[in-house]
């Protein structure tokens, strides 16, 4: 099923002619590099991150980490 997912992926940015757009959460797959979803944003989502959320509560949702723990 990844394997599936992958390769619809692949083709969908090869017909869109970009593979360096950003990735909508809801359709990146687990392993999806954080930067492909959040870009140049990621560094200042992180610090923001350690801001509000020190201990890392909302980390205990599940889904994509912003920072490592």
């Amino acid at each position: 099923m990844h394997a599936a997912i992958r390769e619809s992926a692949c083709r969908l940015q090869q017909l869109s002619g970009t593979s360096k757009a950003p990735l909508y959460p809801n359709y990146a797959i687990y392993d999806t590099p954080l930067e492909m979803i959040y870009g140049a944003n990621l560094p200042r989502l992180c610090s923001l991150q350690q801001c509000v959320d020190p201990d890392n509560v909302m980390g205990l949702a599940g889904g994509f980490k912003f920072c490592s723990e």
